[in-house]
């Protein structure tokens, strides 16, 4: 890298996905005006100084238009949520002769 960083444009369609992967960098992008810089901070183990190159104001989209994507938000929250609930109400046993014949190479 040559020091100077990239560039990330966060918008409707890519905003969930940074929010998530990323959500200290984009709490952090989201407090900025125009024109102003971050302090430094660390996530997932790298530095960033996040700068707010411009804001654009969001768009009306016709419902017909995002409603694909809206219902895909939905089934993928609920699936999570589902996940989630099953993950805390498993219970786990640990079979020693099954794990006596686990390798690991």
């Amino acid at each position: 890298m040559d020091g100077k960083g990239w560039e990330l444009g966060i918008n409707g369609d890519n905003q969930k996905q940074i929010s998530e992967t990323a959500p200290i960098l984009f709490e952090e992008a989201l407090k900025l005006p125009a024109g102003q810089q971050s302090s430094v901070f660390e996530e997932n183990g790298t530095l960033f100084i996040v700068k707010c190159a411009a804001r654009t104001q969001g768009g009306y989209e016709p419902f017909e238009q995002v409603k694909r994507q809206i219902s895909s938000f939905y089934v993928e929250e609920k699936y999570k949520e589902e996940v989630d609930r099953r993950t805390q109400a498993a219970t786990t046993e640990i079979v020693q002769k099954n794990l006596d014949k686990v390798e690991i190479t």
